[in-house]
């Protein structure tokens, strides 16, 4: 069996996604109650109670839990049952040798095991469970010629008072946003 990947913190870069809609169904099954599907990447997905069933010409391909599909979808208004992506994830491209990534939902709950080649891409949605896209989806999912680099953090001066510069690399130019105060990431992001 290959390694476990653990999540690597020094390549992260966080992205936004496209508008990508997608047809997804709530199964209500009961709090308590397991549910294993096979995904269309060929490994068995688990969730513990209610999870959406997600769509493509009438089949389901995967799943979701409730719990991160609710916060990190939005509805479509134009589409019967439609939702998009609407939370940025962070990601980076692998270049270690053969290894599988273990996605874990919210619930604590092993979803699947995927494994993972240089080149894919190692994902994390935003309650942390991570995932497995091959460059070509996650070009077509992400914006992967754009990531917001939030952790470029550097001290400046603006006006002559002390104050922080952000980067988003990526950019036919890269692009520096000035604040005339200091603020943390944290505070930046709300």
């Amino acid at each position: 069996m290959d390694a476990i990947h653990k999540f690597d913190e020094t390549k992260v870069q966080t992205y936004l996604p496209h508008r990508v809609v997608k047809q997804a169904v709530l199964v209500p099954v009961p709090e308590g109650i397991e549910t294993v599907i096979n995904a269309e990447w060929g490994a068995e997905q688990r969730f513990v109670g209610p999870w959406y069933a997600i769509y493509v010409d009438g089949n389901v391909v995967y799943g979701s839990g409730q719990t991160e599909f609710d916060e990190t979808h939005s509805a479509d208004a134009d589409t019967q049952n439609g939702y998009y992506k609407s939370t940025p994830i962070e990601a980076y491209i692998y270049d270690g040798l053969g290894a599988v990534v273990q996605t874990v939902l919210s619930s604590g709950v092993v979803e699947t095991e995927v494994p993972v080649s240089r080149g894919d891409w190692v994902v994390r949605w935003p309650h942390g469970e991570l995932g497995v896209m091959s460059d070509e989806k996650f070009r077509k999912l992400y914006r992967a010629d754009r990531p917001l680099n939030t952790k470029l953090w550097a001290a400046h001066q603006v006006n002559g008072h002390p104050g922080k510069a952000i980067t988003w690399t990526g950019w036919p130019n890269d692009a520096v946003c000035t604040c005339g105060q200091r603020w943390t990431a944290a505070e930046w992001a709300h």
